[in-house]
């Protein structure tokens, strides 16, 4: 439509060609979505819209504009605010496409693109910041389920420790009393010197030890490691102010 066309190209020659512009803010809103700066078609240091300086730009730049003109995706780019869609809205507010249609076919096709570009980059900038949204939330879940898996490890091993330790505790026992005899033995030999070869060796009990590597590995086994994705990037889209109450509203 906007490069090959040549029917379009002869419409815009027609409208090229006006000495009045009927609806100016329809030119002066496209061409502010396609960042064209306020100088290139406004009177100095206003707002108000020149057809002479804009006229100049409808065949030879505007038309690869917007057909270059992405809707969707983020926008870093600072941009000014008149070229911003809530300025742009301001500025065709009260506008219907009927009414434009019957003043100028031309102008109708334009304010029908326009008002196509608005909305699809209003809905894009939704959509991926409910995505966003969705994605955060799910990142924080499984970042507080990691969390709660460690706890429940943790509370696991105790659990299994505190069994065994139960279980071996006629063995725990018999190992105190064990070493708390050789402690006493040791004190009364000391100084002694007294032959020692004949007294009858007593076998030393095995002392329990707790092995948390079995348990473990059951546990992995019963619970997977929660993987926590990615921190979500922010995407920032400088065409479009809106607040976060405004937004999350959009979103729900």
């Amino acid at each position: 439509m906007f490069l090959e066309n040549d029917e379009w190209k002869i419409e815009l020659l027609k409208m090229q060609n006006m000495k009045v512009m009927k609806v100016p803010k329809i030119i002066q809103a496209v061409m502010y979505i396609l960042e064209f700066q306020r100088e290139k078609v406004c009177e100095p240091d206003s707002q108000l819209f020149c057809w002479k300086k804009a006229k100049k730009l409808l065949l030879e730049t505007m038309p690869t504009r917007m057909y270059e003109y992405i809707a969707v995706g983020a926008k870093p780019k600072e941009l000014k605010l008149y070229q911003k869609i809530n300025y742009i809205e301001k500025l065709i507010v009260g506008l219907e496409e009927e009414q434009i249609m019957a003043i100028n076919i031309t102008f109708g096709k334009l304010f029908k693109w326009l008002k196509l570009a608005i909305t699809v980059r209003k809905q894009d900038i939704i959509y991926r910041a409910a995505l966003r949204k969705k994605a955060v939330e799910h990142r924080e879940k499984c970042i507080a389920q990691k969390e709660e898996r460690a706890e429940a490890k943790d509370k696991a091993i105790q659990e299994a420790k505190d069994q065994f330790n139960n279980d071996h505790a006629a063995d725990y026992e018999a190992y105190e009393k064990y070493e708390e005899e050789q402690k006493k033995k040791a004190e009364d030999e000391y100084g002694s010197e007294g032959d020692d070869s004949d007294k009858e060796e007593v076998v030393a009990p095995e002392k329990p030890e707790f092995e948390s590597k079995d348990c473990e590995e059951k546990f992995d086994e019963d619970n997977p490691e929660v993987e926590i994705p990615e921190e979500v990037p922010v995407e920032v889209d400088q065409d479009w102010d809106i607040d976060e109450t405004e937004q999350q509203q959009l979103i729900d």
